[in-house]
């Protein structure tokens, strides 16, 4: 500023009349104008640079947003494509459980019909057996009764034989065979005087006489007069015992032709037992696999409802990402102008100092500098503020510092002069006046 004040009382030599107002005062006049303009494009300037840079603050947020909606986009995308793939392996492994339950029930059906067409034949054979066992229990017990009945005398008799007559002979050899002894009248005297004889007769183990014993009782049986009625002539006693033998005969044969019947009996009990330990076995099997598949139920319900959900957020951000990036295209031009405006605004505050002193040494000096010399003192001054090293606008101009558009519209809509030398003389008395 002083060396633009040193420069004007220099230039002005030769005409001492202006040289005469190149006074301190004047120059603190020019400071004041320089501060005046100053803070005046200033304020301009920073007003609007606060705007731009709040709407490009929103725009950036706005990027940010949806970027991070981008971001949680791709992350529930992957989520989403995850649980469904989950679902489906899932649901492979339900099918095949499903698939293996339904076939341990067939299984257990299975099982259930073979036990059902077990018991029938086994039914007829446990009453089979039955029956025969209730054609010869009366038998043997009307023979055990008969021993019990028998006088005491009537067994005496029998033991005082020193030779027994044919009958007798023939009941006690069959006795003898039966407890395994000699078939003599000297072995039966044995039998008939050990002590508790008629003990072991009723308590004879009947249930295995085996096959080749009962036919060689049967050489005894088959005789003719191996009867009760015919023996009851020799004694009593020897009729009991030989209603006793018969009875034994008829008992072994119908068990022991039974014994094959009662094998199958038992082995079809065998294997109805079996059939049932298994049928169980696939019940307690099915009844796991029924828990564990509803274990597993419970778990894809989840990983179902997850994805439900992660379904309805994907959508939701699809929807805010279409409505973010059809707001972001709109305000895409408008925030590259705003960033070229700003800046070129972010430009003239730099050269806000230097252009105000251009200012007001044109306000102040202007009107004493000769019209001729007016533009080259300004491009003498717009030189030494550069050389100070203050920024001025490349094409300065005090028509664009120190007016407005819009005030030069109306001045040339009022019919005023339109000569650029008219318009910055009016700019220069308005600016001196102020």
């Amino acid at each position: 500023m002083a060396s633009i004040h040193c420069h004007m009382r220099q230039q002005m030599e030769t005409l001492p009349w202006i040289q005469s107002k190149l006074t301190a005062r004047l120059f603190l006049d020019v400071a004041h104008v320089f501060g005046y303009v100053l803070k005046l494009l200033l304020k301009k300037d920073t007003d609007r640079l606060e705007e731009l840079s709040a709407g490009l603050d929103i725009v950036m947020s706005a990027q940010e947003a949806a970027g991070g909606l981008h971001t949680q986009h791709q992350q529930h995308s992957a989520a989403l494509v995850a649980s469904i793939r989950e679902l489906k392996k899932m649901e492979g492994i339900l099918a095949k459980m499903k698939r293996q339950y339904y076939d341990s029930l067939d299984k257990c059906q299975a099982e259930e019909s073979e036990i059902d067409a077990q018991l029938k034949p086994l039914e007829q054979m446990m009453a089979a057996a039955s029956e025969e066992c209730e054609k010869i229990q009366p038998l043997y017990a009307q023979a055990v009764q008969a021993l019990a009945a028998l006088p005491k005398q009537d067994i005496d008799e029998i033991r005082s034989y020193t030779s027994p007559p044919l009958l007798t002979s023939l009941v006690t050899e069959a006795v003898c065979v039966l407890f395994n002894t000699e078939p003599s009248w000297q072995s039966a005297k044995k039998l008939f005087n050990t002590d508790g004889f008629f003990s072991n007769l009723e308590n004879f183990d009947k249930d295995n006489i085996s096959n080749a014993k009962v036919r060689q009782i049967r050489h005894y049986t088959r005789n003719p007069k191996f009867d009760e009625e015919i023996v009851a002539w020799s004694s009593k006693a020897v009729r009991s015992l030989c209603v006793w033998v018969k009875a034994l005969v008829r008992y072994s044969e119908v068990s022991n032709a039974a014994k094959p019947q009662q094998e199958r009996l038992h082995e079809a009990e065998k294997r109805l037992r079996k059939a049932k330990v298994k049928l169980d076995e696939k019940r307690i099997a099915a009844g796991v696999l029924r828990k564990d598949i509803k274990k597993k139920m419970e778990i894809y319900d989840e990983y179902a409802a997850e994805s439900k959900r992660l379904e309805k957020l994907v959508q939701a951000l699809d929807e805010e990402l279409q409505i973010g990036s059809s707001t972001l295209s709109s305000l895409q031009t408008d925030y590259e102008e705003w960033n070229e405006e700003k800046d070129a605004v972010l430009q003239r505050v730099e050269s806000a100092p230097g252009d105000a002193l251009m200012c007001a040494a044109a306000t102040c000096y202007g009107l004493l500098v000769p019209a001729d010399r007016r533009a080259k003192s300004l491009d003498m001054w717009h030189a030494m503020c550069k050389d100070a090293g203050l920024t001025v606008t490349e094409q300065f101009s005090l028509s664009t510092a120190l007016s407005t558009p819009e005030e030069q519209s109306l001045w040339f809509s009022s019919d005023m002069p339109t000569f650029s030398q008219a318009v910055k003389t009016v700019i220069l008395l308005r600016c001196a006046f102020r």
